[in-house]
């Protein structure tokens, strides 16, 4: 798997521009930062109120206890990391998040506050820096990922710590018993909490007299944990089709309009697809529309089938690689990890695609919807497909910049449009 994120850590993309929404400023511990923030990412209008609580928690232990190294854990735009990296000097920061968009914002503002050693990754709510132990771990928590995920994040983290490290985090007041009760049932010593109307924060550790400490789960054992247990099929125009599938991820148990529209779409022109030997689908999901575009072939066919899957979000990865390999799908399939579509374009070879799958998230204040119709372009052969699965007025934003490309058929339901679209012979 590719993950055009994972590279220099003092590398980010050059499309942040496009993704933009303000820029804001924090003083903390005597240091005036500056942040980017984005509407495709949480809290794009100022740094969220959860954030500074946390912060405002930590400053006591920051002026006590000499922190040498820090991991931000989901780390977003930066927010923590940075804050408690210029508080410490000399510590050592690590920073991951499951959105490469959010990894690319965060080195972003790392480096506007001028900070250029630091380690970051793309990684699901778990510790991909296993080999490491870290004097303070801080997470704003995500309420999306869910109880089993939260649960076992709170469990493993003091694993984590050094001898006299601590774990911080802060969470939403819906899920602030669930929080204290994991702590209670692991016997963690909270050595510190606060609770306002929206939020609680807890710093914690397992106490020196804790008899037993749980075994240190794998990245792939927490894995698991996103994994829903029983499996059901999606049905979509009389045909069947198992998947795993995961929360944090919309399709957990039914279909979302924009996966039936676009399934719906793909198996009604499904005999135009079945010389399409290079498909890149972008965004995929539980990976339920790369799993259609493989029921087209037959085991026996010898197309040498070369498939693409990317997104910003390493849980879709994720996901649509553990659904195609369950499956014994396509041989070879490539899955890219990329902060933006641009990035992806860039490593794509020019004229190599028969057909592009795109669902497109919108992102207020984003206007570069011709610009991806012009990527896709050249990205195309002569004759090549987009399937294009959006809200209705993004759909037509997509269009009135579509030029060199024939609109052949579509369907719609509830604001939610998909469209299917060819490259047109004469296209420049």
């Amino acid at each position: 798997m590719k993950n055009n994120n994972s590279g220099s850590p003092h590398v980010y993309s050059k499309y942040a521009d496009f993704f933009i929404n303000k820029e804001t400023e924090y003083y903390y511990s005597g240091s005036n930062l500056k942040f980017s923030l984005s509407h495709a990412l949480f809290s794009s209008y100022e740094i969220d109120s959860g954030s500074r609580l946390l912060l405002k928690t930590l400053e006591p232990l920051l002026k006590t206890v000499k922190i040498t190294s820090i991991l931000d854990a989901g780390c977003g735009t930066g927010i923590l990391g940075t804050a408690l990296k210029k508080s410490s000097a000399g510590s050592e920061l690590f920073l991951y998040d499951r959105d490469a968009l959010a990894v690319n914002f965060t080195k972003l503002n790392l480096e506007k506050n001028g900070i250029t050693e630091y380690t970051a990754a793309v990684s699901l709510l778990m510790f991909p820096f296993s080999d490491r132990k870290f004097d303070l771990i801080v997470s704003n928590l995500p309420a999306k990922a869910g109880k089993k995920v939260l649960g076992d994040f709170i469990r493993q983290a003091p694993l984590h710590l050094s001898r006299e490290g601590t774990a911080a985090v802060v969470i939403v007041k819906p899920l602030s018993d669930f929080a204290l009760k994991t702590l209670n049932e692991n016997k963690l010593e909270i050595t510190h909490s606060v609770k306002t109307a929206n939020y609680s924060i807890f710093h914690f550790k397992y106490s020196e007299n804790t008899e037993s400490l749980p075994d240190m789960e794998s990245n792939e054992e927490m894995f698991e944990k996103y994994i829903r247990k029983e499996k059901f099929p999606f049905e979509l125009k009389g045909n069947s089709f198992i998947i795993d599938t995961a929360e944090g991820l919309s399709d957990f148990d039914n279909l979302s309009f924009n996966t039936k529209l676009s399934g719906e779409l793909l198996l009604s022109i499904k005999d135009k697809l079945k010389e399409d030997k290079r498909q890149l689908v972008i965004n995929p999901g539980q990976g339920l529309i790369p799993v259609i575009l493989n029921s087209f072939f037959s085991k026996n066919d010898d197309k040498d089938i070369e498939l693409f899957i990317s997104s910003n979000d390493i849980l879709q990865i994720r996901m649509t690689e553990r659904n195609i390999n369950n499956l014994s799908l396509s041989e070879s399939t490539e899955f890219i990890c990329s902060p933006t579509i641009f990035d992806t374009a860039d490593i794509m070879e020019a004229g190599s695609l028969d057909t592009i799958v795109y669902f497109h998230s919108s992102v207020p204040g984003f206007k570069k919807h011709d610009l991806i119709m012009k990527r896709f372009n050249s990205l195309l052969k002569h004759g090549g497909k987009i399937i294009l699965t959006s809200t209705a007025s993004e759909i037509s934003r997509f269009l009135a910049g579509s030029k060199g490309f024939v609109n052949v058929k579509g369907k719609k339901n509830k604001g939610i449009r998909s469209v299917y679209l060819k490259k047109s012979a004469d296209s420049a």
